[in-house]
């Protein structure tokens, strides 16, 4: 598991590796480990179909997360945003591609992060400041779980995203837009926990 830095606009090449720790110890809130645990249950030999998330499972979860489709042409496709998300973002997202949202110089480190989730075929978390013009102000976490239709190669990804929820003393140094830490999860950290109810 690493454990990234990057200030605003940078790109994978750039990322600084530091100082590692466990995946979950990351997760800033226990909703995230929840839908992280959930994920890992609908795991088998392959990471979960889109199918198999059924949202009755999640209900609370449900208003803090997006879905977004990787096209052939490597642009992603939102297809579901949380009341939450849209709320924090001050606009809706689902049915409009990723750059057409995202300004052009943060638009590489956000879908390099996508691709490489789903290349990876595992989980990873980020944070840092929203890079949505007039919203950058805002301190944000997200996970980023792989997701499949029907094929073997993962064409999903599922996020939970909490925007200005949560505090952490190192976003003062973040720079508006920046991602504070990107990390990524390995095979041993998706170990299936006993699942918790999810309750609204």
């Amino acid at each position: 598991m690493l454990c990234y830095t990057a200030s605003i606009g940078d790109d994978e090449n750039s990322l600084s590796e530091g100082k590692s720790r466990s995946f979950r110890a990351h997760l800033p809130h226990p909703h995230f480990t929840q839908l992280l645990d959930y994920w890992c249950g609908k795991r088998g030999e392959s990471i979960p179909r889109k199918a198999e998330i059924d949202p009755l499972d999640i209900p609370a979860l449900l208003p803090f997360i997006q879905i977004h489709a990787r096209q052939a042409d490597g642009r992603y496709l939102c297809r579901l945003s949380g009341t939450a998300i849209v709320e924090a973002l001050a606009m809706e997202t689902t049915g409009q591609y990723l750059d057409d949202i995202l300004p052009a110089h943060h638009l590489k480190s956000r879908t390099t992060i996508l691709d490489r989730c789903l290349k990876r075929q595992l989980p990873s978390f980020y944070s840092g400041r929203l890079a949505m013009p007039g919203r950058e102000f805002l301190p944000f976490h997200r996970l980023v779980l792989p997701l499949r239709s029907n094929e073997e190669k993962a064409d999903f990804a599922l996020t939970f995203s909490m925007v200005d929820l949560l505090t952490d003393e190192r976003m003062d140094s973040t720079p508006p837009a920046g991602i504070l830490q990107r990390i990524d999860a390995k095979p041993q950290d998706l170990i299936v926990r006993k699942l918790t109810p999810v309750v609204s």
